[in-house]
């Protein structure tokens, strides 16, 4: 065990190893998991609710499946475990999403309404970008899911499209797809606006 905390504070331990490790009992392995993903699936959940509360429980229940998932799963040998873990908070973001029939992933004030409020030198100019703001907000709202899940991946976890793909079931080449479907979208709505 003293080896495999050294590994993990250099970071050469991977998270097929962390899950084995936990899988035969280190609570200090999976608490490694947790340390190098949770940020990720909490940005991910947080953006799908827009409700801290809602996305603390999320990552709760993604961290609980792992848990009851670490001693059978193996990833047939070619998943990697991000990957997997993407489609888990994937899952369970849609499916409250649906419990609650929340259609806002993107509304209400966030961190980064606050940050780009702060760097606006006057009220006026902070309006305008809180506003703005919350018109992206809803325009990503009114994204296909699958369009939104691509999108968020990409920007929020820094997914690489292979993983997106395999985290959504479909191909690299659909997923490039939705992201610059969803890109596009977003920049003719924008520009929709400008033009008014």
């Amino acid at each position: 065990m003293l080896t495999l905390a050294r590994q993990q504070q250099s970071g050469s331990i991977d998270d097929h190893q962390l899950l084995a490790a936990s899988a035969a009992g280190d609570e200090r392995a999976f608490a490694g998991l947790v340390a190098r993903h949770g940020e990720m699936v909490r940005a991910v959940a947080l953006r799908f609710t827009n409700d801290g509360t809602a996305s603390e429980d999320i990552v709760q229940e993604v961290f609980w499946k792992v848990w009851q998932k670490r001693e059978t799963w193996d990833g047939d040998g070619k998943a990697r475990f991000s990957t997997w873990l993407y489609r888990v908070t994937l899952n369970l973001c849609i499916d409250r999403s649906r419990k609650h029939k929340a259609r806002s992933w993107f509304t209400g004030p966030t961190e980064n309404a606050d940050l780009v409020a702060a760097a606006e030198p006057g009220p006026e100019q902070s309006t305008r970008a809180r506003e703005e703001l919350a018109l992206v907000r809803a325009d990503i709202a009114d994204l296909p899911v699958k369009q939104k899940a691509a999108l968020l991946l990409s920007a929020i976890a820094g997914a690489p499209n292979a993983e997106i793909a395999q985290s959504l079931d479909v191909t690299v080449g659909a997923v490039e797809q939705a992201i610059s479907r969803a890109r596009r979208t977003l920049r003719d709505k924008r520009q929709a606006r400008e033009g008014d």
